[in-house]
């Protein structure tokens, strides 16, 4: 259900073609082979995560950055699809990198983009501690702390970028879904072991930014986890559905879906 509607519709389409960049291990390559087994999938990153288990999809797997390049031509995929890399990709480089997610999308294809913000809502103060201390980290790498806010700024200077070109992201609309951080089922228990596990690839910067032992981030964490759940702490998904992509004479449908955690309180 995270994919648009209207993608889902051609997905089962024989010779469809989709792209995941920074696929790591494959996992949602592997989630989407099991509901459009028809298509042909693609895989690219900097790690080579996909070859350590084996790829229900299949997917072609290609070890590539996207800040440098994608390897593949113009006009390749029907389906592009791209997410959480905000801790990968500079604030100085987001409009580069959706030219070349356009360059290698089909005409009536679609991009779809997954980012969240670092700030919480409706949080404790040690939520509210470790997300101050991780946009601060965030910050001074040059990566953007509310990515996924900002991403449709990004859009608009890609759209001034390459306006003479004739490529235009057009139509862009939007809407917001709230996602609670431990508590409310399944749903909160997924995110709790996301934010787990993002926590953990943070631990080196993190333990240096709060000045404490690896016991005791661990021992945070725990802690954090918990208030979650007490202060039904959530964030909030932002989906921003582009219907229209504009390249020089023909129409490519994108849809960019951004996930924005803790955009606001409800």
């Amino acid at each position: 259900n995270v994919i648009c509607e209207p993608i889902r519709a051609t997905l089962n389409q024989p010779g469809v073609k989709i792209l995941d960049v920074g696929c790591s291990n494959g996992v949602w390559l592997d989630a989407v082979f099991a509901r459009y087994p028809k298509a042909e999938y693609y895989g690219v990153d900097i790690t080579e995560a996909i070859n350590d288990g084996e790829s229900l999809s299949r997917a072609n797997f290609t070890f590539a950055n996207v800040l440098e390049g994608l390897p593949y031509a113009d006009e390749t995929f029907d389906y592009v699809h791209q997410r959480q890399l905000f801790t990968g990709i500079p604030r100085k480089k987001w409009v580069s990198v959706i030219d070349e997610l356009v360059r290698v999308t089909k005409p009536g294809g679609w991009i779809e983009l997954m980012e969240c913000d670092i700030p919480a809502y409706r949080a404790g103060p040690i939520d509210k501690m470790l997300t101050n201390a991780i946009a601060s980290v965030i910050e001074k790498n040059g990566l953007d702390s509310r990515c996924g806010t900002n991403l449709l700024k990004y859009v608009a200077e890609f759209n001034k970028i390459s306006r003479d070109s004739g490529i235009q992201l057009i139509n862009v609309t939007g809407k917001v879904v709230s996602c609670p951080k431990n508590w409310n089922g399944k749903v909160g228990e997924a995110c709790a072991k996301d934010l787990a596990q993002f926590l953990e690839s943070m631990q080196l910067h993190l333990q240096r930014a709060l000045n404490i032992s690896s016991e005791a981030y661990a021992a945070l964490i725990v802690a954090y986890l918990e208030e979650c759940g007490r202060f039904k702490a959530f964030g909030n998904v932002h989906l921003f559905v582009s219907l229209d992509v504009s390249i020089g004479r023909d129409i490519i449908p994108v849809c960019i879906e951004i996930h924005a955690q803790n955009a606001s309180t409800q």
